[in-house]
């Protein structure tokens, strides 16, 4: 239940993925529409420059030749937009700006011998052109730099998310395997960057996939009410455009309100700005992050705080988008870096042992997070200065029940614990702490008063790591909270190599039980599985059955073809015995051209139904047999024999069957004892 749970949840992911995809490319076309006849041209002049084109993109493309004439396509497409854009807006804003100046300095007094006309229509020789530009240069400047920057910064985003929509769809697979394959991490961590990553942008897709939608619900609600026209559309376009942030969802309702006013309607253009700046605004910035976190993007809580404060803002539209993702990763590579430094090699000289403890110190110590439980909120304020002042990660809390939340929460690496917290008692935090899950991966320094020995001896037998006297010296803090974080490190590292060595015993067990030719169990593995199915079926009085399977005339495969394709044959009857049997089902290579067969709760009937399936697979299989005819005999017993009184008896008794078989003219199944055989056998000579 638990596996189809889990298969339908990554199934829904999939897809949730290739829908986000699709609105992606469906907001970018959405929002670069008004931009298809620059896009156009664009394209026309860059296969007028293909000569010049190719070799750019075979030098920056490389392996990704494709991807880099996407880049300069769009490049072109840039930088003749901005262009469109500016040599209008030139002449348009010198008018402005002649407008502005004259607002102020009254356009009357302008007008002496050799001063500009009234209008850019009205300029003729160029000493008329650099007078106007003169005067009016600087008004129109500001104009024009500012609409450039918007337009420009507008557009870049454009070509950043196509670029890299594109990218991702269409060569990130195997650009991420090159990465994997020429970076200088071993190919592990890789693997580790690579699920942080998909962690990290599944959270982000969720993040902008939900404010989205909510965004685009809000904003219909809206034109419904107003009675904008097209109110669906302006929603589902106000859907598209809200993966930019902060300003995204800007692009719809700021026109629909200068509109509104244009046609008179104040009341409902302020009642549309408040809607935008109030209910959008804060969905982007509070909804955004916290459905981030939602999406199993592993977020801090200070991270989501400062996203709903609208703090990614600094980072620019893309910030929150790339922030956390940056984050992560960063995280990521600094965890694997200080846990290489942790597998340092045991041939070291004593100096070079010396310096990589010391480096392990310092990479516990710029990790280390401390959780402070103090009571006194100037004594607590006291210790966290001075273990930020020596590079600690510090989180406070005033009481019991909140140092409880906060360590579960957290995770600290070491809690310094006052023993007496105000009404509530230190002794008890630091028994719970002890007892729970991340107890054994603590380590606790306990808050003493000097002079109390019994405190002390309390402490130490409620499972603290260490203490110290108050007052106390700030060194003698900062050393006994390294001695403790070293403590804690010794033990976990003690734990991963007892760990690993019961992996390699484990490992190390399965290749001395398994047969390395064909994989399955070997013959001293069969007999310990025939004693445990022996005592379970006398236990539960339920049937078992026992196969022996030899290969008939073995030996002339190997001389006819060689030993290469005895083994060949062997791995092969493995195989198809394997595909016959239940999960329940043992099967073993007994020696030699023998394979053994273990078949709990069956009846020695049924049992003989599953070998006879086998054989059927078997001839099926000789149809495209390189090695000429082959045959099995099968010697089978069952512990409903009463005549079978042990599990070594039911194997002598399937041996026994088995030499019948052979001498009888190989080829058919023998049941022990002799009496219960069918007359003639299953002979198919």
């Amino acid at each position: 239940m638990n596996d189809g749970a889990a298969a339908f949840s990554q199934v829904e992911r999939r897809t949730a993925r290739r829908v986000l995809f699709a609105m992606f490319a469906c907001g970018t076309c959405a929002v670069a529409l008004p931009f298809a006849p620059w896009l156009l041209l664009s394209i026309w002049i860059g296969l007028g420059l293909a000569p010049i084109v190719r070799p750019i993109a075979r030098v920056v493309g490389g392996r990704h030749r494709a991807a880099a004439s996407i880049t300069i396509a769009f490049v072109l497409v840039v930088s003749l937009a901005v262009a469109g854009l500016l040599l209008p807006l030139g002449r348009e804003a010198l008018t402005l700006g002649r407008d502005l100046a004259s607002s102020q300095d009254r356009w009357s007094s302008l007008d002496a011998p050799g001063a500009p006309g009234t209008s850019v229509d009205e300029l003729r020789t160029p000493r008329e052109w650099i007078d106007f530009v003169w005067t009016y240069g600087g008004p129109a400047w500001n104009v024009v730099t500012s609409v450039a920057a918007t337009a420009t910064d507008v557009l870049l985003g454009i070509v950043v998310l196509i670029l890299g929509t594109y990218h991702t769809l269409a060569e990130g697979k195997r650009s991420w395997r090159w990465i994997v394959e020429n970076a200088p991490l071993p190919e592990a961590e890789m693997k580790r960057l690579g699920a942080a990553f998909t962690e990290t942008g599944y959270g982000l897709l969720v993040g902008c996939g939900g404010a989205g939608i909510a965004q685009s619900a809000i904003a219909t609600t809206a034109y419904f009410a107003l009675g904008v026209p097209r109110a669906f559309a302006l929603g589902l376009l106000t859907l598209f455009v809200s993966i930019v942030p902060s300003i995204g969802t800007a692009l719809v309702w700021v026109p629909v309100a200068l509109a509104l006013a244009l046609q008179g309607r104040t009341n409902a253009a302020g009642a549309l700005v408040v809607v935008g700046i109030f209910l959008v605004g804060t969905i982007d910035n509070v909804l955004r992050p916290v459905l981030a976190r939602r999406g199993h993007l592993a977020l801090p809580s200070i991270v989501v705080v400062v996203g709903m404060l609208g703090g990614f803002s600094i980072l620019g539209w893309w910030g929150i988008l790339f922030g956390p993702l940056v984050v992560r990763l960063a995280k990521e590579v600094i965890d694997m870096v200080r846990e290489g430094a942790r597998k340092a090699p045991s041939m070291v000289t004593p100096r070079q042992r010396v310096k990589v403890h010391s480096m392990r110190a310092a990479a516990d110590i710029v990790k280390a997070k401390v959780l402070v439980v103090e009571d006194s909120a100037s004594e607590r304020a006291h210790i966290v200065r001075i273990l930020e002042g020596r590079g600690y990660e510090v989180v406070e809390a005033a009481g019991a029940f909140e140092a409880l939340g906060i360590a579960a929460r957290e995770r600290p690496d070491v809690i310094v614990l006052d023993l007496v917290l105000g009404t509530s008692d230190g002794r008890g935090v630091c028994r719970m702490l002890r007892l729970s899950d991340m107890g054994s991966d603590l380590a606790i320094v306990m808050l003493t008063v000097r002079g109390a020995p019994n405190q002390r001896v309390e402490g130490l037998l409620l499972g603290a790591d260490d203490y110290i006297p108050k007052p106390f010296d700030p060194d003698e803090l900062d050393a006994r909270v390294q001695a403790a974080h070293r403590a804690r490190a010794g033990r976990r590292e003690m734990n991963r190599q007892i760990a690993e060595h019961e992996g390699r015993l484990a490992q190390a067990l399965d290749l001395a039980t398994m047969d390395a030719l064909t994989g399955i169990p070997t013959r001293a593995h069969f007999f310990r599985d025939v004693r445990v199915g022996w005592a379970r079926a006398k236990q539960d009085n339920s049937p078992l059955s026992c196969a022996l399977i030899g290969a008939d005339h073995f030996r002339r495969v190997n001389d006819r073809f060689g030993y290469a394709a005895g083994n060949t044959v062997l791995r092969r009857l493995a195989e198809l015995l394997r595909m016959n049997l239940r999960n329940v089902d043992h099967a073993a290579r007994f020696g030699g051209d023998e394979l053994a067969l273990l078949l709990p709760n069956l009846a020695i009937d049924k049992s003989r139904g599953l070998v006879e399936r086998f054989r059927a697979s078997l001839r099926a299989e000789l149809a495209s047999w390189p090695y000429g005819a082959l045959t099995v005999s099968v010697g089978m017993a069952s512990s409903e024999d009463e005549t079978i009184e042990s599990p070594d008896e039911l194997i002598r008794s399937s041996d026994r069957a088995l030499y019948m078989a052979k001498r009888d003219g190989r080829d058919r199944i023998v049941i022990a004892p002799p009496r219960y055989n069918a007359p003639g056998g299953t002979g198919m000579n």
